[in-house]
C-alpha cells in the first residue's frame, strides 16, 4: 500500500502547485487534520476541508512567486515523508525566502488523513523516526 500512499502525496503537490485547490481537497479525507510548523508565528491546526482549503488558498495570497518543490519521498510505516523546498517573497516586498517546507502525510484508504508540515529539516526528518 505505500507505493499508492506515495501517489496519492504526489497528486496532493501536483494539484496544489497548480492552484488546483479542489483537486487537491479531493485527495484529503473530509475530517483532516493539518497541522501548521509550531515553529512558525500563529500556526495552528486546521481541521475539515473548509479549514484546510482556507488555508491552503490563503498562502498564495500572502506571497508571491511562490514555489514549492518536492525534492524527495520516503514512505515508511503508513506516513509518507515529502522533503520539498519553497521559493518565495512577501508580497510587501522583502528578500526572497528560500527554505526546507517538509511535511509527513498520514494516508488511509486513498486519502489524506493528516499532515504535518515542518520548515526545519531535522524536525521532519526526527518526526519520521529517520537522520540526515
Amino acid at each position: 500500500m505505500s507505493r499508492e500512499n506515495v501517489e496519492v502525496v504526489k497528486a496532493a503537490y501536483a494539484r496544489a502547485s497548480r492552484g488546483d485547490f479542489d483537486g487537491l481537497l479531493a485527495l484529503f479525507h473530509p475530517r483532516v487534520e493539518w497541522v501548521e510548523d509550531p515553529h512558525l508565528p500563529g500556526a495552528i491546526t486546521h481541521r475539515g476541508h473548509a479549514e484546510v482549503k482556507r488555508y491552503f488558498e490563503s498562502v498564495p495570497r500572502r506571497s508571491e512567486e511562490l514555489r514549492v518543490e518536492p525534492e524527495r519521498f520516503v514512505d515508511y510505516d503508513d506516513e509518507v515523508l515529502a522533503l520539498a523546498r519553497v521559493t518565495t517573497r512577501a508580497r510587501r516586498g522583502g528578500p526572497e525566502i528560500d527554505r526546507p517546507f517538509d511535511a509527513i502525510f498520514m494516508v488511509r484508504d486513498g486519502k489524506i488523513v493528516r499532515g504535518r508540515s515542518f520548515s526545519i529539516r531535522h524536525d521532519a526528518l526526527e518526526a519520521a523516526g529517520l537522520r540526515e
